[in-house]
This record gives C-alpha cells, structure tokens and sequence, in this order.
C-alpha cells in the first residue's frame, strides 16, 4: 500500500526540506510502515516517527521532542508546579504566581526545562536531597526564565520569600534605599531584621532613626 510511485516521488521531494520546526533527514520503508527521520532545528535531536504520524501532522514541532528525553518523575512534579501556579487558574497559588504577571512561557514545553535545568537539578539533589531541592526565582517579582531561576533548599527560598520583598528604607540623614533586601541591607548597617520587620508592619514608626516602608506591587 506505501509502495504507490506518488508517495515514492512525494517522500523523496521532502529530504533536506523543513517541516514546523524538524529537518526532513531521510525515510526508511519496509513492508509494513515508513519511517521518516528527522532533526529538529531548534533543540537539535534526532527522531524518527512513523509516516502515519507525520502526515497527520504530529511529530513535526519542536514540542514532540519532549516525548525523547527521559521523564524523571520528581523533575517532572517540579515542571508541572511551575506551569500549573503560572497558567492555571484553578490552581491554589495562582494569585500569587500568574495572578500577578508571573510567567513561565520560556518553558512551555517540557523539553527546554530539561535542556536547561536537569543537569543541576541532579547535582543539587546529590547535595542536599530530593526533599531539600525546590525551585526559586531569584528575583521573586521575575518569570520564570534560564536567568532568573535556580535550585534552592528549603531554607534558602524560605529566605528568599521573606526578605526579596519592594521595600524602602531612609535613614536617619534621609538617604532613601529603594528595593533592598531585608537580611543584606540589616548586616551592611548593623540593624537587627527583626526590628526592621516590626516597622514594616506598622509596629514601629522608625528603628535606630531609620523608617521601612513596604512598596505595593
């Protein structure tokens, strides 16, 4: 049935033509099916599929790749957190993620976070343990992007939470810090962080002759 001279001439018209994002590289037929291989330009991964997938169009993007890479289930929990509090709305936290602006499109297919964060994953994990590796943002009002996220303990992203917060502070010369974070800014000018906090929330009118205010995002 594959063996038609048509479909011959049309396999043989799309070697080294481009198809979404995969490279047509060569088929392969034998008596039950056709194979077709192909490269994908972006992540640069080899893939065969069978010519009934690819003719009803669903192994030619990019995201199919995902499909090559080992599935780690724990990694995978960690995707799928990440896209579910940027993207779904039913989602317990997604006020606090997509509700205000966070995205995750820079990974939105499993393949890129792969590429881009398993490999440190494995050695944080080696480290500190799977129960001990989460996934932070360095700048808590940032996407989630190559650049601005990393693995974190526990402790580290419970730091993270309480002092990268849009504060202000003017000391007693009034001189205004804009967006300092709570635990450097109390080390470099001697000031307790506990203090700094009680003026935060409206406790304190002012700490050592310094006043803290907290910006709204």
């Amino acid at each position: 049935m594959w063996k038609t001279r048509k479909l011959i001439v049309y396999l043989n018209s799309l070697i080294n033509t481009v198809v979404d994002d995969m490279l047509i590289v060569k088929y392969v037929e034998n008596n039950r099916y056709i194979t077709i291989f192909m490269k994908c330009l972006i992540c640069n991964r080899e893939k065969s599929v069978s010519y009934r997938h690819f003719k009803n169009n669903t192994a030619t993007t990019h995201k199919s790749c995902s499909g090559l890479v080992p599935r780690d289930d724990d990694f995978h929990i960690r995707y799928k957190g990440m896209r579910a509090r940027t993207t779904n709305l039913k989602h317990d936290n997604y006020a606090r993620y997509g509700g205000r602006g966070i995205e995750s499109e820079e990974y939105k297919y499993y393949i890129d976070f792969y590429d881009d964060m398993y490999k440190s994953y494995l050695k944080h994990v080696k480290k500190h343990g799977i129960n001990n590796t989460t996934l932070e943002r360095k700048n808590n009002n940032g996407h989630y992007t190559k650049n601005n996220i990393k693995w974190a303990t526990i402790k580290e992203q419970a730091n993270n939470r309480t002092t990268c917060i849009n504060i202000n502070a003017v000391s007693p010369d009034n001189i205004t810090y804009k967006n300092i974070n709570v635990s450097d800014f109390a080390k470099e000018h001697h000031l307790n962080r506990g203090s700094i906090y009680c003026c935060l929330q409206h406790n304190w009118k002012q700490y050592k002759g310094w006043k803290f205010t907290k910006i709204n995002n």
